[in-house]
């Protein structure tokens, strides 16, 4: 897949287009979508190895390590460069979210405030 960006995916699945238009442009679609899927779990599980703070790391690092997942460490602006951007916002978000629910129900957004600071400014 490309975007008008010149942004590149690879397909997940090799397709080889025959008979009906609207079957194989259905069968594309599925594709697509499970493509970007796996390109979205793939990127948020090296994520929290990226930014190394945030709240949920300890818990995501223990789950990640009972599937025996094992991701070398990634400075943030190699990570949002190494996938799609519709994937780096997806991703991003997610975690942000991920991030202040749990500051807020542990009643210290007051002390993570500095770190969702350093996100937006770019420092991790």
């Amino acid at each position: 897949m490309f975007s008008s960006e010149g942004e590149e995916v690879k397909l997940q699945e090799v397709m080889y287009p025959t008979g009906n238009v609207e079957d194989w442009m259905l069968e594309l679609e599925r594709i697509m979508r499970e493509t970007l899927r796996l390109t979205l779990k793939d990127a948020l599980d090296v994520y929290p190895k990226v930014v190394t703070k945030n709240l949920v790391y300890t818990l995501y690092a223990l789950v990640s390590s009972r599937r025996n997942v094992s991701y070398p460490q990634t400075p943030r602006p190699e990570w949002v460069l190494q996938w799609p951007g519709q994937i780096v916002i997806g991703g991003c978000q997610t975690f942000w979210t991920t991030e202040v629910t749990e500051a807020l129900e542990k009643k210290e957004l007051a002390e993570f405030y500095p770190h969702l600071l350093s996100q937006v400014s770019g420092e991790i």
